[in-house]
């Protein structure tokens, strides 16, 4: 897909086949084509197509071109605006925050990996049910960056919540369960709180010793 702007101000936008198979680039012309018909078309009108058919990747792109091509009155930057804010907000956006925060954390950048998880867990909230497994990622993710920063109420009520979300989810010796009791174990015996600590850790090794073989590091480290 390649998009240029012309000497008149017009943008001319190159879908390009990649096989007579290409499927994908296929259904897009055909959906054009239905949505469209004889209609004039611009920017705006082609991100909507794309929104419309899951291609986020180019989405924001095309309507953010559109925006930097208005007088500063259009009346068509609102919708942009609008329509920029369900693409940003879409649950698929949630994966990419995710990697990002990810990252950021490898880096030790921890406050931009705070960011994108707070985000990610947002839009999957609005967008997952309850108990979804990916809100419970995203709150273990929460976790590990408040353990980071030295906000352990913090860190210890985002791993509470991926309990609880567990509870309703997997199966009880899941190694999920483990490594988040582990993990508040962890926090417990920071603060000095060794009876919490312990409790936690009996709970993660009990659930380690059930779901991993004798010889696996997590049940060896917390035997």
């Amino acid at each position: 897909m390649e998009m240029k702007r012309d000497d008149s101000g017009l943008w001319n936008i190159l879908l390009r086949l990649c096989s007579n198979n290409d499927k994908n680039l296929q259904s897009l012309f055909e959906y054009m084509k239905q949505k469209l018909g004889n209609e004039e078309t611009n920017l705006y009108i082609f991100a909507d197509v794309l929104r419309d058919m899951g291609k986020l990747s180019y989405t924001e792109k095309y309507y953010c071109c559109y925006l930097d091509q208005l007088s500063a009155n259009h009346p068509h930057i609102a919708a942009c605006y609008h329509a920029l804010g369900i693409v940003t907000n879409h649950r698929d956006v949630a994966m990419c925050l995710n990697n990002m925060g990810n990252t950021y954390q490898d880096e030790k950048q921890h406050l931009k990996a705070l960011e994108c998880h707070k985000k990610a867990l947002t839009i999957r909230q609005n967008h997952f049910p309850e108990h979804h497994s990916d809100i419970d990622v995203s709150h273990n993710n929460l976790g590990n960056i408040y353990v980071c920063l030295d906000q352990h109420d913090l860190a210890l009520q985002h791993y509470t919540s991926s309990i609880k979300i567990y509870e309703k989810s997997l199966p009880l010796f899941h190694i999920r369960f483990g490594m988040t009791y582990e993990n508040m174990g962890l926090i417990y015996e920071h603060l000095d709180d060794f009876e919490k600590a312990l409790s936690n850790f009996k709970k993660a090794s009990e659930i380690y010793r059930r779901s991993l073989p004798h010889t696996d590091s997590n049940v060896i480290r917390i035997k």
